[in-house]
């Protein structure tokens, strides 16, 4: 098992440093070491991790170098230091560690690579204990030198790689860690540690490229749609939408702002718009498989299934590999909620066609695989000619035959232009080599440092090897509950409900007693519009954890869901009005309290938090209870209010926002709210 530092990266391992996990990796590596580890182990030190037998251990070592047997040879007093040191580690005695080491680290004499081996690893383990001392005393920038040592004198530890890397990425010099867990995992590809150390590199260099985007073009059309694209992937669809349609006017013309503002409105409800969306990208872009699939989502809502079919065929033709990964994520929530309520279904003459098979399946279970999208697939297109780099737009689809030759005619080309490195990045990115198209990229920047199409790749690109890196570890990590969770949780971001379930699922098999495993997986049965499954996980989270707001907040929205509103309104009450899920939780609440009859209770209880509304969604539901009751004055103010707060959130005028009313008016989930 690898070591594990007290991370920059992983909460759940903090701490873990350094029993029993560090004990024989530092002493069991060779010969001497072999002895040493069994005297640690023999005084309890390693098997038991008894903090009472490693000062026992330590006691030991501390009186034999006060007064050492006569003869004593000095490679003899160095491991016993080692040792002491390793025990001070161990009892977080981080100091007297240092202290203890300094005459061996500290000597400019130090062993030459023919010099002994047992020596040189000597040598190597003190610089590698007093790189993690000054790791566990937050000293990142100390550890690096010890570190780059220990690893000089043993170039395979690696305990010392990981090490060097997590100390290199506390001081934010993150291509550097990214290096040093790339090389530990090509000596050792199957080391879990360095898979997951490896994935957070990447997640924190997709951040920070996407901030140094938005720093140097804060105002640019691409800085603008990486960051409508991250809320999208986080569903937070407002906030998408309210950039998407201020670019959709400001830039009409960038490819894809028309197809992310689509996949935004459907999301929210707005099928007719959306679909306008998706028409006015194909019309730019014919190829965007986003804009392609939504469409046939959106039109599927209206009951259009020849239009939907028609797009998906194009898209199974052109796009085989993204359809297979648009179809790995959940159908749009409103798209989802129509077919589980039965307000959208297949006509009977398409349903046992290959096109009605994948809508029924991924409809219904919320991906869809290799057996079910493999007959859709008809003659791949051609590819009749590919544009010269420089004169194709960036960020503009071809179809994926085009895109191979594409790519295969740029990397045989001695140098290329900055527009061609830029193509051949997109390219490579869109045929899912992220790794070569991180390196295309990086290769513009270093040429061109401002490129705004260079950072981002870059980003996109790490945000894609994050996941993949993840994707192993869970491979190789099997029996690691917080592994399953982490990744449980990755696939509820992506929006991979089925899978996130599989995970979460595997992390409560292993272990049963930990709440937040089935929080995780209520939510995605939540997210699965499962609610019956979703109050089953939701309860026996708070049987583990009964002081859980938002467990409680989950269980009631859950009840509401299901249509049972006095246990909704049960646990509702209980939400306390300071915490996060309050004001969801007084929707919730309020819709319950008027479907059983008490519109007046349920107007009070949304009353208190109407100062609170940033979306407007408080407002539209106090209009609607005012009218029930007759109060067509508090109702047209709350409608006023409404529309005003929508209109100020998306960035659009009082006639935009009514025509988006208008159009969710007449969907076939009229007031369905997507969580």
């Amino acid at each position: 098992m690898p070591i594990r530092l007290v991370s920059w990266i992983c909460g759940d391992r903090a701490g873990v440093a350094c029993r029993g996990l560090f004990l024989g990796l530092l002493l069991a590596s060779a010969g001497w070491m072999q002895s040493a580890a069994q005297t640690i182990t023999n005084d309890g030190a390693a098997g038991q991790q008894n903090p009472e037998q490693i000062q026992q251990a330590v006691s030991r070592y501390e009186a034999f170098l006060a007064n050492p047997a006569p003869g004593t040879t000095a490679s003899s007093l160095a491991a016993i230091r080692v040792r002491l040191g390793t025990g001070y580690f161990l009892l977080h005695r981080y100091p007297d560690s240092l202290k203890t080491l300094a005459p061996i680290v500290g000597t400019k004499v130090e062993p030459q690579p023919a010099a002994d081996a047992n020596a040189r690893l000597l040598y190597a383990q003190a610089w590698l204990l007093c790189g993690l001392d000054h790791l566990e005393l937050n000293e990142a920038a100390e550890a690096v030198a010890p570190l780059r040592r220990a690893l000089a004198l043993d170039k395979t530890n690696a305990n010392a790689r990981l090490a060097l890397g997590d100390a290199l990425a506390r001081i934010h010099r993150m291509g550097e860690a990214e290096d040093e867990y790339e090389q530990q995992l090509r000596l050792t590809p199957s080391l879990p540690d360095a898979w997951y150390k490896l994935g957070m590199v990447h997640v924190q260099l997709a951040a920070d490229w996407k901030r140094v985007l938005n720093t140097n073009a804060e105002d640019s059309i691409l800085s603008q749609e990486l960051n409508a694209e991250t809320s999208l992937a986080g569903d937070a669809n407002w906030d998408a939408a309210r950039v998407l349609l201020r670019l959709a006017r400001t830039a009409p013309d960038q490819p894809g702002v028309h197809a992310d503002l689509g996949r935004a409105l459907l999301a929210l409800g707005y099928a007719k718009t959306a679909s306008d969306a998706f028409r006015r990208e194909l019309a730019l872009d014919p190829e965007n498989p986003t804009a392609m699939l939504g469409l046939a989502e959106g039109v599927a809502l209206a009951d259009q299934w020849t239009e939907a079919n028609t797009e998906l065929d194009a898209l199974a033709r052109s796009q085989p590999q993204q359809l297979a990964r648009l179809a790995e994520s959940a159908p749009p929530g409103p798209l989802r909620q129509a077919w589980t309520d039965g307000a959208v279904k297949l006509p009977g003459s398409i349903e046992a066609t290959p096109e009605g098979i994948f809508w029924r399946t991924w409809l219904t279970i919320s991906t869809a695989g290799s057996d079910v999208l493999s007959p859709l697939k008809g003659p791949a297109e051609t590819c009749a000619a590919i544009p010269a780099a420089e004169e194709a737009k960036p960020g503009e689809w071809l179809t994926e035959t085009c895109y191979r030759r594409l790519g295969e005619k740029l990397k045989s080309r001695q140098a290329l232009s900055a527009a061609g490195r830029a193509k051949l990045a997109e390219t490579l990115f869109r045929l899912g080599e992220y790794q070569e198209a991180m390196q295309q990229a990086e290769a513009l920047r270093r040429l061109h440092p401002h490129d705004e199409w260079a950072m981002y790749w870059l980003s996109r690109a790490h945000a894609e090897l994050a996941g993949d890196c993840f994707v192993r570890l869970a491979l190789l990590n099997a029996a690691s509950p917080r592994v399953h969770q982490m990744l449980a949780e990755r696939y509820l971001g992506w929006g991979q409900f089925s899978q996130a379930e599989a995970e979460y699922k595997t992390a409560i098999g292993l272990a049963p007693n930990l709440p937040d495993l089935y929080l995780g997986l209520g939510d995605a049965y939540t997210h699965m519009l499962d609610w019956a499954s979703a109050v089953t996980q939701y309860k026996k989270t708070l049987e583990l954890a009964p002081g859980s707001v938002a467990a409680r907040a989950e269980l009631g929205h859950a009840y509401a869901k299901m249509g049972e509103w006095q246990p909704a309104i049960a646990e509702l009450r209980q939400i306390p009005a300071d915490s996060p899920q309050a004001a969801a939780a007084r929707l919730d609440l309020a819709n319950a309290e008027n479907e059983v009859g008490n519109t007046r209770q349920a107007i009070a209880d949304l009353l208190p938090y109407s100062a609170q509304d940033k979306d407007g969604e408080i407002h539209f539901r106090l209009a609607v209870f005012y009218r029930r009751i007759g109060d067509a004055d508090a109702a047209k103010q709350a409608t006023q209010a409404f529309q005003s707060l929508r209109a100020a959130q998306l960035a659009v005028s009082h006639d935009e926002i009514q025509a988006l009313e208008d159009d969710k008016a007449g969907s076939p989930v009229s007031g369905v709210k997507p969580k």
